[in-house]
């Protein structure tokens, strides 16, 4: 028979403390030694993080003298804190556009292109897989293109030869940003997800799981990082009503228009795409991605990468134009 007493913190005190000194001084040197590897980790850690600011700011603090060292870690104390002071107001700017101008990319999309990405979810998967690098609108025109063909079914893509998959999309009018032959790749991989792990159902990936595992799940499709897989959750639960509670776990997709729009606005110090999620997770901490499509929307129409149309835009009044 087994049995366990529990005891107080105190009582715990006493008894260490009437112990006799040789072990008494064990048990606090193996208190001792437990505290002093978590210290070391924990330092491990921040040094690391260290590193990764410093990469951010075209630093290396591997070649930083001490003094140097301390005065980045000063620099950033006083900058964060300044950065902190003012960006609430950017982050309701960017809510408040959110709320009041959103809506889903449907509505953007010739109505026969739009209903088959909102209709059929293997459509919707292949359209946001190639959702990069090249002007959205085109990028969601592929599967419907595939579909006119013929082959929009997982099984009859998945069959195909990297080959005959680049030939197909070399006969679209509209072809991946980056090349056919990369195209193949993320069609074969995304038909083959669908049909083999998910027995054709692309919603699977998504249903009944938290937004970590769908982008785990969807990361496995050649070329869809983590960008990609963040603004497909994004897109689930804001078309779709999908995640409720779960927020917290929906990251921002920083691209290029997003990161611009960080920066210039103080969000950020530079337009790194790390430091753009970790941002926006602090800031918003219960639904970073919300502050995703306010972002690149307001990049897309008045944040230019050159002459920027500030004075007609949404966050002229809280941006802080640092614009370079």
């Amino acid at each position: 028979m087994n049995l366990t007493v529990e005891l107080t913190t105190d009582q715990i005190i006493d008894f260490v403390q009437q112990m006799p000194p040789g072990e008494k001084r064990e048990v606090l040197l193996a208190l001792a030694e437990q505290a002093e590897t978590s210290r070391a980790e924990r330092m491990a850690y921040a040094e690391a993080q260290f590193r990764k600011l410093c990469a951010s700011r075209g630093l290396n603090w591997d070649t930083m003298t001490e003094a140097e060292r301390e005065n980045f870690v000063d620099d950033l104390i006083h900058r964060e804190t300044t950065i902190d002071h003012t960006s609430n107001s950017v982050v309701v700017a960017l809510k408040n556009y959110q709320n009041h101008h959103y809506k889903d990319d449907r509505s953007e999309l010739p109505r026969e292109i739009g209903d088959e990405v909102y209709t059929n979810p293997f459509a919707f998967l292949i359209g946001a897989s190639f959702d990069r690098g090249m002007d959205w609108k085109q990028a969601w025109e592929i599967p419907y293109q595939i579909k006119l063909r013929g082959k929009l079914d997982p099984a009859i893509l998945a069959s195909m030869t990297e080959e005959e998959l680049s030939l197909l999309l070399e006969s679209l009018p509209r072809k991946p940003r980056y090349g056919t032959e990369r195209g193949a790749k993320t069609l074969k991989d995304a038909a083959s997800l669908v049909h083999d792990q998910f027995g054709g159902d692309a919603a699977a990936i998504w249903r009944d799981v938290s937004p970590i595992e769908v982008k785990k799940r969807l990361q496995n499709i050649y070329d869809v990082a983590q960008g990609i897989a963040s603004m497909v959750v994004r897109i689930l639960h804001d078309d779709w009503g999908m995640f409720k509670g779960q927020e917290h776990e929906i990251d921002i997709k920083a691209d290029v228009h997003v990161k611009r729009v960080f920066q210039r606005t103080g969000l950020t110090h530079s337009k790194a795409e790390e430091e753009a999620i970790s941002a926006a997770r602090r800031l918003n901490p219960k639904f970073p991605g919300e502050l995703d499509w306010p972002a690149w929307k307001i990049g897309k129409d008045w944040c230019f990468p050159t002459k920027p149309q500030c004075n007609s835009c949404p966050l002229t009044a809280v941006c802080g134009k640092h614009i370079k």
